[in-house]
């Protein structure tokens, strides 16, 4: 998933394609041990709080793992700003056209100025 900011007022959203909720659902159940039911309700309950995205692209930017390139097809659709991830594939490439790749944690620090 993908949270977007419009810097400096850090206005937030979450986007996500198809794609990416198909790829979370499949972790949840078959790493995780989430129920079926579960996931779907999860799912249903992120189609409402994100704006869907459908990219138009197919990259090929995360060799390692390629499943990854759906994030970053998502983030050049949706023109975000910033890709939060804990995905070490993710944070190895660093930024990708303008798009920043941060780890969760450092959100924080980015988005200190603004809680002043």
């Amino acid at each position: 998933m993908l949270i977007t900011c419009t810097l400096p007022n850090s206005k937030l959203a979450l986007h996500v394609s198809e794609d990416i909720l198909d790829e979370v659902q499949q972790k949840l159940v078959d790493r995780f041990g989430f129920s079926e039911p579960e996931v779907k309700r999860l799912i249903s309950r992120i189609k409402r709080a994100a704006n869907l995205v459908t990219p138009e692209i197919k990259l090929t930017v995360a060799p390692d793992d390629p499943d990854d390139n759906v994030i970053l097809e998502c983030a050049v659709e949706a023109h975000a700003h910033l890709i939060v991830s804990a995905d070490h594939h993710h944070l190895k490439i660093g930024h990708y056209e303008g798009i920043g790749i941060a780890h969760p944690k450092e959100l924080k620090r980015i988005f200190a100025g603004d809680y002043r």
